[in-house]
């Protein structure tokens, strides 16, 4: 006998569905088997599926996620918007500048600026 192998005697034969946006959720359905992470449930047309045991109330659990509708107002997501605006602008700034101190440190190489090179802010000194 298989130390891993799970079995229904354990379990009840009917298990529901308690992942919140899976097309059978709230639905009782028959478990033909019980694995370790999966569970084998008889669909109501005869055919079987095999669902994460996690999305099921096999272990007891009855919800996954959050009670209730997560509903976001508009004022909510005029309020993400704005964040998410304001983090790609501060996002975008700063590429801009380390783009610039970049090519400021290119150009003064390239120039021949012999006496120091500074990349990226950093100043280094001239290896003879």
């Amino acid at each position: 006998m298989s130390q891993t192998k799970y079995y229904l005697s354990d379990f009840s034969s009917k298990t529901t569905i308690i992942r919140r946006h899976h097309p059978l959720n709230g639905q009782e359905l028959e478990m033909l088997s019980v694995g370790k992470t999966m569970v084998v449930v008889r669909l109501r047309d005869g055919s079987s599926m095999k669902i994460l045991r996690r999305w099921t109330d096999v272990d007891g659990v009855t919800c996954t996620e959050l009670a209730g509708n997560s509903v976001l107002s508009l004022r909510g997501l005029r309020d993400l918007l704005s964040l998410f605006m304001a983090l790609r602008e501060r996002t975008c700034r700063q590429a801009t500048i380390a783009g610039e101190m970049i090519a400021t440190a290119q150009s003064n190489v390239e120039a021949g600026d012999d006496d120091q090179a500074e990349t990226v802010g950093v100043p280094r000194a001239r290896v003879s």
